[in-house]
């Protein structure tokens, strides 16, 4: 039984105040907290190559699911994103991808914006529900990449697309969750393997008391003659800023619950879309890594994070290897064709060995035996095949 890889990025250089940081700890006046790698500095490559051992699980069928949490500001964007110069864990993903024997790789973006779902792809509304398969989302386009330069155009579009705005820590500020999805194929000898990558960089928490856009706002409000109309663009941020602060405490609730009883019968994703949509990489079926990011200076936020990540950390995990269902189908319906044509041959030789006087006879006899023989040999390779297929799946 795996569990949830916990990673935690410091903004800026190692340093001490109120925290006191290691390669795998904090400590603070409360006591001290583990992870499994904490980074400092801004190292793309270092935090990449943590999380590179759940991507190559993916690769070889086990989903996977990454996602960075933290306050506004705190370089959860940048993790994920990264630039031109320095690649984020978005791109660095689809680099390693593109460097393995992957047959189909599709891609899709969306973005979660005052609980409403957007497909960044095509700016289409999208609507989510539940289907036997799981969830599934509507309307959302899907583009399947050949090679490595496809897809990092579709990221890049996808990016482009995104809601930002500005608040009182950071000029242009994610305000949305991005969820950034790769379904991958994998050939085998007797199987296709599915999975999928699903990176997510969730909106930063902040409140509105220090949101200075938003005071700002309200005091030019009140000395302009347009104050409906700044009134109105106040409402907006406000009604922005909780929409992402509610998805978030969905989302830490979750974690909670999941962190206390790993075999929780009820948990409600549908109290916000962000955790709907990650149902099944919350649902403990996948592997899962968070990456929170902090900002020292800002204890209070620090501390929440560093509280979310070793709740988190305690969540028990059993990833489970997806195949093609339909490729286990067909090897039994070879196995009952292959039976069906074993069982002719074995009526004609009971028929023979009745009637076998002459050598003619007994040379078609010993053709037909022989001929069984490799029939039943093929229908235990199939049959040891369709077993192997079904127990991984």
């Amino acid at each position: 039984m795996e569990r949830v890889k916990v990673f935690l990025r410091v903004k800026g250089e190692k340093r001490d105040g109120s925290f006191m940081f290691s390669d795998n700890s904090v400590i603070d006046k409360t006591g001290m907290y583990d992870f499994d790698r904490i980074f400092y500095g801004s190292n793309q490559d270092d935090v990449f190559q943590s999380v590179s051992p759940l991507i190559s699980m993916a690769l070889n069928g086990y989903s996977t699911t990454v996602f960075t949490y933290g306050q506004t500001g705190s370089g959860k964007t940048y993790t994920m994103e990264g630039t031109e110069e320095s690649l984020g864990l978005i791109p660095l993903t689809i680099k390693k991808i593109y460097s393995e024997n992957v047959s189909k790789v599709t891609l899709s973006v969306i973005e979660v914006y005052n609980e409403k779902i957007y497909d960044l792809l095509s700016m289409n509304q999208v609507n989510v529900r539940e289907s036997t398969a799981g969830v599934v989302l509507d309307r959302i386009q899907v583009v399947e990449c050949n090679k490595f330069e496809e897809a990092m155009e579709v990221f890049r579009s996808g990016i482009r697309n995104r809601t930002t705005g500005s608040n009182g820590v950071n000029s242009r500020s994610s305000r949305s969750h991005m969820v950034f999805t790769i379904s991958l194929e994998k050939p085998s000898e007797t199987y296709t393997i599915e999975s999928k990558i699903t990176l997510v960089d969730l909106a930063g928490s902040e409140k509105l008391s220090y949101d200075s856009s938003v005071k700002s706002e309200r005091e030019d409000a009140r000395q302009s003659i347009g104050f409906m109309s700044k009134r109105l663009k106040t409402s907006e941020k406000t009604l922005e800023t909780s929409n992402i602060n509610k998805s978030l405490l969905c989302l830490s609730r979750i974690i909670s619950t999941l962190s206390a009883d790993s075999k929780a019968k009820h948990i409600n994703y549908r109290d916000s879309k962000l955790t709907f949509i990650l149902r099944d990489s919350l649902s403990q079926n996948s592997n899962l890594a968070i990456i929170g990011t902090v900002d020292p200076e800002d204890q209070t936020e620090t501390k929440s994070t560093i509280s979310f990540l070793s709740a988190a950390k305690k969540i028990k995990l059993t990833p489970q290897l997806k195949t093609n269902e339909k490729v286990a189908e067909k090897l039994i319906n070879q196995i009952k064709c292959l039976t069906a044509q074993n069982q002719n041959l074995k009526d004609q030789l009971s028929i023979l060995q009745e009637k076998a006087q002459k050598n003619s006879a007994k040379v078609y006899l010993e053709a037909i035996s022989s001929s069984i023989e490799e029939m039943t040999a093929l229908i235990q390779r199939v049959t040891a095949a369709t077993s192997s297929a079904n127990r991984i799946h």
